[in-house]
């Protein structure tokens, strides 16, 4: 009679409080691997054996797998509890089975029909309790029945239990799926690690500005939150077993909660002229009173402040929006590719934020989206970094070709150089010396030497001028050219410069005509507009037929002079005046009376003019003269 009761109650207190059967007896394992989500029986505050739940057990309720126990605000989130559950298996299978356990939080010790399987940490009381962040992958007995035991222990999450649930499947299916998880997690931290040591070093040598340190720390920050990370194949935490929960928690969140400001700051620090200090100061003292909480609190503290988190990271992107489109007003260069990459990222994160936000309790599929999502952005980013070392190569690419044809030029110039050295100035000094050599010997009589020196002072002119010319051209390419402007009187000087050629134009029976007003004064370089009036004076008298008239002229308007030399002399032909305009290397023709040219002159007198500021023009019709003109800002 007492055997009686003892079953008649045991089989009510049974259907009072349930039992957890999950059924797979008609599961076919080979179409895809099951969850064993459902009811569990569940004993709070309780780590029990198989031998104390088959022998005088107090009865459990019964509790939703995968769901935190305090789901329901029933039990708190800290403590422990045990959970049990009977699975029963097809009739006939031939696949090797066997159960995963996702990370559980935080530790738990598993039976599988009364045999102890394995273990994630030390269960127990808080003073005997370690965690371990990591998976169990059990093999499953031969049998149409299968009950599973688990005993759980949290201190350290927020959130405890039988949270992530546990997969029934083949053994080769679900080892397939660990070795994808770990190889998607080293793919998305090797890449993003690799950009972090890529924009590091961009930091150290580039030294313009903070924006490759903010991108590099992203990447940093996203890296390690991929692989310590629950929902992941966890890699960091299966190298170092015995770290618990609470180490890799505190990275995880330290690393999402710092990038509360390291985006925003990233933005501001490219678009510096757009952005605004003073939201830059709001969001790096969120970021840094998140931090602090999560290094001085556990995981149940600080985790509670994951959404305040997540309205910063929202609030930045917009803040990142604002300033990039800004910059897109201002024409800023790359602004807009890293909006398109920000807009392209964002809806990534938003997904992201959404699926962990707490309020929400939104349950989504995908996986990677932080990753996916910052990788995203980096194209981007890599787009435009490539973008400017392109430029930045062709630029010296076509810095390289003027460089070589400027030399190339001075090349041919110096040749020039050396042979009107030894042939132009040394011609006419060996003539004064074999003149006065015939005149001490009494070939050259007193009163014969004057003609011939008269000659001898024309020739010396022109050699004195070629000499100044070299010796500038020198000056400019050795030391530089330094200009002084000041008030100058422009007739007067040209007055002084006509006097130096009186007698050279008088042997060609050239008319110097002076048409500028004594008054008239222009802002220059005296020294630069004295060698620049001797040369054209020069080459006008050189290229004049007999009786020609050589004047120069000036013309007031709109705060500027234009001074003109002009000659009705030989003209150019219009390829020589391309070959002038284009500032070929040396070339000249001769002048009407045979007189040698270099084209020295007019090269050097370009050059000092444009250090002015002032622009050398030429207009010539062959046959009919040349026109040279000089624009001069005027004085007063």
């Amino acid at each position: 009679m007492r055997i009686l009761l003892t079953i008649l109650l045991a089989f009510f207190l049974s259907q009072a409080y349930g039992q957890a059967v999950l059924d797979f007896s008609e599961h076919d394992f080979a179409a895809g691997k099951g969850k064993l989500n459902g009811q569990w029986e569940f004993y709070w505050d309780q780590l029990l054996s198989p031998d104390d739940l088959h022998s005088a057990a107090p009865p459990g309720e019964l509790l939703y797998v995968p769901a935190s126990w305090r789901h329901d605000g029933k039990h708190s989130n800290l403590g422990k509890g045990t959970y049990r559950v009977r699975v029963r298996l097809p009739e006939m299978y031939k696949a090797d089975l066997s159960f995963y356990f996702p990370p559980v939080r935080c530790a738990a010790r598993v039976w599988v029909n009364g045999v102890l399987k394995d273990s994630l940490g030390m269960v127990g009381d808080r003073e005997n309790y370690h965690s371990q962040l990591s998976g169990l992958l059990l093999s499953v007995p031969p049998e149409k029945e299968v009950e599973l035991v688990v005993q759980v222990a949290n201190y350290d999450y927020l959130n405890g239990g039988l949270v992530s649930g546990v997969w029934l499947g083949r053994t080769s299916e679900i080892q397939h799926d660990i070795n994808i998880k770990s190889g998607l997690d080293t793919i998305f931290a090797g890449c993003l690690l690799a950009m972090f040591v890529y924009l590091s070093m961009m930091f150290l040598l580039y030294r313009r500005g903070p924006s490759f340190l903010f991108l590099a720390l992203i990447c940093l920050s996203v890296a390690l939150r991929t692989v310590v990370i629950e929902s992941g194949s966890v890699l960091l935490p299966q190298m170092f077993p015995s770290s618990g929960w609470a180490i890799w928690k505190k990275i995880e969140f330290f690393s999402v909660y710092g990038i509360v400001a390291l985006f925003p700051l990233y933005v501001s620090s490219v678009f510096p002229t757009v952005s605004k200090k003073k939201i830059d100061r709001i969001f790096i003292a969120l970021a840094s009173a998140l931090c602090a909480v999560v290094i001085l609190t556990p995981h149940y503290i600080y985790g509670l402040l994951l959404d305040v988190a997540h309205i910063g990271l929202l609030a930045g992107f917009a803040y990142a929006v604002w300033v990039i489109s800004n910059g897109l007003k201002q024409e800023i260069q790359d602004a807009r590719i890293l909006l398109t990459g920000v807009l392209a990222a964002f809806p990534f994160i938003l997904l992201e934020i959404i699926k962990n936000t707490s309020f929400l309790n939104v349950q989504l599929p995908f996986t990677y989206l932080v990753e996916f999502g910052v990788l995203t952005f980096l194209l981007f980013q890599v787009y435009v970094l490539g973008n400017h070392y392109a430029k930045a190569f062709h630029s010296l690419e076509k810095l390289v070709d003027e460089r070589t044809l400027e030399l190339s030029q001075a090349n041919k110039i110096k040749d020039k150089l050396l042979s009107i050295i030894s042939h132009d100035i040394k011609g006419p000094f060996n003539s004064l010396r074999g003149i006065v050599n015939l005149f001490n010997q009494g070939f050259i009589k007193r009163e014969e030497i004057g003609p011939v020196m008269k000659k001898v002072e024309s020739q010396m002119g022109i050699t004195s001028l070629l000499i100044e010319n070299v010796l500038l051209w020198v000056r400019s390419q050795m030391a530089g050219v330094t200009i002084s402007v000041e008030p100058v009187l422009l007739g007067n000087l040209v007055n002084e410069h006509l006097s130096l050629y009186e007698t050279t134009a008088a042997e060609k029976k050239i008319q110097l005509v002076n048409e500028i007003h004594d008054e008239l004064s222009v802002n220059a370089d005296k020294h630069v507009l004295s060698l620049v009036l001797r040369n054209l004076i020069s080459n006008a008298i050189k290229y004049s037929f007999e009786d020609g008239k050589i004047r120069i002229s000036a013309d007031k308007t709109d705060g500027h002079v234009s001074l003109s030399v002009s000659d009705n002399g030989t003209g150019m032909s219009e390829s020589t005046l391309t070959r002038l305009l284009q500032q070929e290397a040396l070339a000249s023709e001769l002048g009407t009376g045979n007189e040698i040219g270099t084209g020295l002159g007019l090269m050097v007198s370009r050059e000092y003019l444009q250090k002015m500021g002032s622009e050398l023009t030429v207009e010539s019709m062959l046959g009919k003269g040349s026109t040279f003109r000089i624009s001069l800002p005027c004085f007063g």
